[in-house]
């Protein structure tokens, strides 16, 4: 699995919570937050398989299950698309992947598709068909990196901003140069080690953060990480961060 795609399917289940209030802060008043949620990942492969040459490695497919505050036995379906390049039929295959999914289970499905990709003409929010009097409309939660803004960013406590912060390096730093990435990881990566957070939240944004930003030069690459030393900042490693 391309790197960037086992990140991010980490730094989800980390931060599911923080990323569905991120979208709906109100979501506290539908989700029960004191239950774990349940990730479906294999369920989700055997519902969709890969066909052939259609299979696209630039992306990461999460599906949750969510328990709600309605009863013990009452919950509903979070499927998360992250897009890393454009795609011609993204639309229609989020609409593939909630006709497979509600048949399946036949449940409440909440979609979002966050895109991490630099083509800022790619923002697909909704599939449409129609034929001869017969018409469908499916639209979905979406979320283009590229037009976060920093400063916001900056400003929300909330985990997952730190996440997009992230994305954010890195999607700038392929168009401003290892000097620009050097500076922006850094400044992040000490803002977040002073973040009150749960230090195992902490420690998993810290090493996302890491892993996701490449800085194009070894002697800066060393420099950030004789700082990083300096500071006695701790993190995970890779492997501490990756779970089974």
């Amino acid at each position: 699995m391309p790197k960037y795609d086992l990140l991010w399917k980490v730094i989800l289940e980390y931060t599911i919570k923080d990323f569905l209030t991120f979208f709906f802060p109100a979501s506290k008043d539908i989700f029960d937050y004191n239950k774990e949620p349940i990730f479906l990942d294999k369920e989700l492969q055997q519902i969709f398989q890969p066909e052939g040459d259609q299979y696209n490695p630039n992306f990461v497919d999460k599906l949750v299950k969510m328990p709600t505050l309605d009863g013990e036995d009452q919950w509903i379906l979070v499927h998360i698309e992250v897009q890393g390049t454009p795609e011609k039929l993204f639309e229609r295959r989020m609409f593939r992947y909630f006709s497979r999914i509600f048949d399946k289970y036949d449940k409440q499905i909440t979609a979002f598709a966050i895109l991490t990709d630099n083509d800022p003409k790619f923002h697909p929010t909704k599939y449409e068909n129609e034929f001869l009097g017969t018409s469908l409309s499916y639209q979905f939660n979406s979320l283009k990196v590229l037009d976060q803004s920093i400063d916001e960013l900056k400003k929300n406590s909330n985990p997952f901003a730190c996440v997009l912060l992230a994305v954010l390096a890195a999607i700038k730093g392929i168009e401003q140069g290892a000097n620009f990435t050097f500076q922006f990881k850094k400044e992040l990566f000490f803002e977040f080690e002073e973040r009150e957070l749960d230090n195992v939240k902490k420690k998993a944004i810290l090493a996302f953060l890491d892993y996701y930003v490449n800085i194009e030069s070894d002697e800066l690459e060393r420099k950030f990480y004789n700082e990083v030393k300096k500071s006695k900042a701790n993190y995970m490693n890779i492997d501490d961060v990756i779970k089974d």
